[in-house]
């Protein structure tokens, strides 16, 4: 009777082991989000849209005459979340659903910003995009990705030592190597942010 429900765990082991040798998963997700954001934004009813419009147009003003340090937190803040959100998943045995959300969720937030600036400031918005944004948005999604193959493998590993027969195959130096993977994308992060930050100079 044990059998049937270990070799279960084990088939599900194999699928969802395909995921991080698999980055374009990931891709997947954040051009869905790209895609989710954009339609939002255009058929989102005109009161609404006028309210967001009123915010992003008063966040790009900011961003002209704010201190870089304020303009270096702005820019940083949403990567960050979302870096923290799957390394706080990779010590969690079950978080493969919501580390799999992650990028899409990112990607939705970014593509609804953007949208809305095109929108706003028509090709004065793409400019602004390109000139600013883009370039932060490219390299810490590279980075997310990277982050999200990192963080199902640790999970897995976390199940497999509670879950399989093989609880030896976990041991520290995996969360070592895991930790230290992650602070290396960090910074990769902290870098794009400084790079915004620095196009406002």
């Amino acid at each position: 009777m044990s059998f049937k429900p270990q070799k279960r765990i084990k088939n599900d082991l194999k699928a969802i082991r395909l995921i991080p040798k698999i980055p374009v998963f990931f891709i997947l997700s954040l051009i869905l989000g790209t895609i989710s954001g954009a339609i939002t934004a255009v058929f989102i009813n005109n009161g609404e849209f006028n309210a967001i419009s009123k915010i992003i147009i008063s966040f790009i003003e900011q961003r002209n005459d704010q201190q870089l340090l304020n303009t270096f937190i702005s820019a940083l803040t949403p990567n960050i979340i979302s870096w923290l959100a799957v390394f706080i998943c990779g010590f969690c045995a079950v978080s493969t659903p919501i580390t799999a959300l992650i990028p899409f969720i990112r990607s939705m937030g970014y593509s609804l910003t953007a949208t809305y600036i095109v929108i706003s400031y028509s090709l004065s918005g793409v400019k602004y995009i390109i000139s600013h944004l883009l370039l932060n948005y490219l390299i810490s999604v590279i980075a997310l990705i990277l982050c999200c193959c990192e963080s199902i493998n640790m999970s897995i590993t976390f199940w497999q030592a509670i879950y399989s027969s093989k609880k030896s195959s976990y041991n520290n130096t995996q969360t070592a190597v895991f930790c230290g993977k992650m602070l290396i994308y960090g910074l990769i992060i902290l870098a794009a942010a400084m790079l915004e930050t620095y196009s406002y100079v």
